[in-house]
């Protein structure tokens, strides 16, 4: 054999197989070797990707509860395809500013009725997978109205605006395009910063820009 062993005795019944030395190794590390040769290697923790289960209400996130609010429907035509616009066209000032980096659109509209008044931290998952994590440091329900997610300002479109709002709005509706359900998912917390931190650190969520 290329290691330099050959097979001396093969028990199929008892499944051992006993091997011999035949000659020696062209390279072989000694067990002190291999831990100085991978003791500056850093072990990188793979994302988390695993499907969360129909039906299922709460989301354990890092230890974490999150609970279960709505399945966000952008408005639709009658073909149930997603409405589409493009809100930078009617911002007055469209000539004297640039876009931001997520500007270009196109977007789409929906509502989410019921989401509390608290802060917290707020879970995105596409086709029951992990894509996003945030925080309100105020309001749930404000940052997914119609000045946050919902509905994009033409504003918030150009330099200066809410380019974080655009990128989550418009990766909504492409996931949506691809008939993929689109879920969100929250969690109360006073001080949801650190939270936040240590999930998107653990987790990697693909939207999130602080991977």
């Amino acid at each position: 054999m290329d290691a330099g062993f050959e097979v001396c005795k093969l028990d199929i019944p008892g499944q051992t197989v006993l091997f011999r030395r035949t000659g020696t190794v062209d390279s072989e590390e000694t067990p002190r070797q291999k831990r100085t040769a991978h003791a500056g290697k850093r072990t990188e923790r793979p994302p988390a990707r695993q499907q969360i289960p129909q039906g299922t209400t709460t989301l354990t996130l890092g230890g974490h509860d999150f609970e279960w609010i709505a399945e966000i429907a952008p408005d639709a035509a009658p073909n149930g395809e997603p409405l589409e616009y493009m809100p930078r066209e009617r911002y007055a000032k469209a000539n004297e500013k640039p876009l931001n980096k997520h500007g270009h659109g196109p977007f789409c509209r929906f509502s989410i009725p019921g989401l509390p008044t608290r802060p917290g931290l707020y879970a995105v998952t596409v086709a029951r997978r992990l894509v996003y994590v945030g925080i309100a440091k105020k309001n749930l329900r404000q940052r997914w109205s119609s000045s946050g997610y919902a509905e994009i300002q033409p504003v918030n479109c150009f330099r200066g605006g809410q380019p974080t709002n655009c990128k989550i709005n418009h990766a909504i509706l492409l996931a949506v395009r691809e008939k993929q359900a689109v879920e969100l998912w929250i969690r109360h917390e006073s001080n949801p910063r650190p939270l936040e931190a240590l999930l998107i650190r653990e987790l990697d969520p693909p939207w999130n820009d602080q991977r």
